[in-house]
């Protein structure tokens, strides 16, 4: 064989076998390597949805949005730093070195803006937008935040917002929820959380080698969240809160014939805004305060019964057939129990009086010799009936049970899965 003829079939065999390779990626793996490079050149840059209204039984705003700038770079678009950030650092009143450095904290992709001051004043956003010729790269984007109308009104109840922890992440993103966002940590904010989050959207830009956004293929405008309507009066819990004044408590007020909660109250409270703005001094500052504003009393707070143990009483010493509603006892102002003395609030006494009297009265004396009557099974068991000592359901956040004691119950006293605490 001549060596031409040889380098005949050497040639031959090699187009072979780069043909045969060809047909091995584009055929055999080619849908993958497809997908690696529109993943390679392809970008998603998400934009957020407007969180949803919460509203009192009149429609009140107890909760809604409010449009913010803020002021960001974008990478590829700056030609100089330095020349940027000097008149930027005059218009906001913020030292160069500090937008220098959250500049370094938060620039991220070439053609995603960096936000270097989070929020930006109306009129200063608008004298920006007048120099953007003159600053290349600088863009004042307009965005919407959580706002609380009534500030700390019903703060405990409508609850606050805050970043996702890592951990929860992996769950989160299946319903789009990003380290960015922000999400309902207490309250209505987080019962509710799927309901207002509404659904994120955002554009697919496409981007070079060097990735660099060359144009945007697609955009999906976000879908705003639901509105939540409770059934508090947004007026009357004013009423109360302005009522307690500085006296820390709480109150919780009903409607007796449907059971809707129309105000609750707990003081002192907080201001649901501290955690939108990410202010850490505000929020360090509940967190360390000895009078625990972050705490909700009218749930979680445990309170010694006052005189609606009167009406169980009454009610268990009828059943049990021990109490003549017509037959009067005597209160002189106080009953000697063993070695103590116990005061009626009326120190003069009230006299002889029956079951109505004593209840309109709200007459201790007479209520304390009723319970001595009943005895402490009986009236452990009728506390226990109408849900004392068991958590009552709250729906928003954990609610304490209370204390019973468990050796005065009687069997069957508890509904199925509860147990009494000590």
């Amino acid at each position: 064989m001549s060596r031409l003829t040889a380098l005949r079939w050497l040639v031959v065999i090699g187009l072979g076998c780069v043909l045969l390779r060809l047909v091995h990626l584009q055929g055999v793996h080619g849908a993958r390597y497809r997908g690696l490079a529109d993943r390679n050149r392809l970008r998603v840059v998400p934009e957020e949805a407007p969180r949803g209204l919460i509203v009192d039984r009149h429609g009140v705003r107890l909760a809604d949005n409010q449009t913010v700038f803020r002021l960001a770079l974008v990478p590829q678009e700056v030609e100089s730093l330095e020349s940027v950030l000097a008149p930027l650092s005059e218009l906001v009143g913020v030292p160069v070195d500090q937008l220098r450095r959250r500049w370094q904290h938060q620039q991220g992709l070439p053609f995603v803006p960096a936000t270097i001051v989070p929020k930006v004043p109306k009129p200063i956003a608008l004298r920006l937008e007048e120099r953007r010729l003159h600053l290349p790269g600088v863009v004042v984007l307009a965005e919407t935040v959580r706002r609380y109308p009534r500030g700390r009104s019903a703060a405990h109840l409508i609850g606050y917002l805050g970043k996702p922890m890592s951990e929860e992440l992996p769950l989160l993103k299946q319903y789009g929820v990003h380290p960015q966002h922000v999400i309902g940590r207490t309250g209505v904010e987080r019962a509710f959380e799927a309901y207002l989050r509404g659904r994120s959207g955002g554009g697919v830009v496409e981007v070079d080698h060097r990735t660099r956004r060359v144009r945007r293929v697609g955009y999906r405008t976000p879908e705003p969240g639901e509105t939540v309507a409770l059934t508090i009066d947004a007026h009357l819990q004013s009423l109360i809160e302005t009522a307690f004044g500085e006296q820390p408590g709480a109150a919780v007020v009903l409607q007796p014939r449907t059971g809707m909660i129309l105000a609750v109250v707990s003081l002192p409270a907080f201001d649901p805004a501290a955690f939108v703005d990410g202010s850490t001094d505000d929020v360090q500052r509940y967190l360390t305060d000895p009078s625990a504003p972050l705490m909700n009393r009218a749930v979680s707070g445990l309170y010694t019964p006052g005189s609606i143990a009167k009406l169980i009483s009454a009610g268990a010493a009828l059943e049990h057939g021990l109490l003549d509603p017509s037959r009067t006892t005597e209160c002189e102002g106080a009953l000697q129990i063993g070695d103590r003395l116990f005061h009626c609030w009326n120190r003069e006494g009230h006299g002889p009086v029956a079951l109505i009297e004593a209840i309109r009265a709200s007459c201790n004396v007479y209520f304390l010799q009723l319970g001595r009557q009943l005895g402490a099974r009986r009236l452990t068991t009728a506390m226990s009936r109408v849900g004392w000592g068991r958590p009552a359901g709250w729906p928003l956040d954990a609610d304490a049970s209370g204390h019973l004691p468990k050796r005065w119950l009687t069997e069957g006293t508890l509904p199925a899965g509860s147990s009494p605490t000590s």
